[in-house]
């Protein structure tokens, strides 16, 4: 998950640089990261609830930047 992060400040960084088919690439692949780690996510089982509530955390996170990165378009 923390690469998907790095992908979207890759992304943003590609942006602001006028990169935009760069951008729209790195995006691609942080969302594909974002649906299989949440694919997974969702048939785990036996996690505590505390690493259950760090794990939604992070996808609430992850999902807040790439959205935010739609807005750069």
């Amino acid at each position: 998950m923390d690469l998907c992060l790095v992908f979207a400040t890759v992304a943003e960084t590609a942006y602001s640089m006028g990169q935009g088919e760069h951008a729209e690439r790195t995006i691609a692949s942080a969302e594909k990261g974002y649906s299989d780690m949440l694919r997974y996510f969702l048939r785990a089982r036996g996690m505590t609830p505390g690493v259950e509530k760090e794990l939604q955390s992070k996808f609430k996170h992850l999902r807040e930047r790439l959205d935010g990165l739609q807005r750069l378009r």
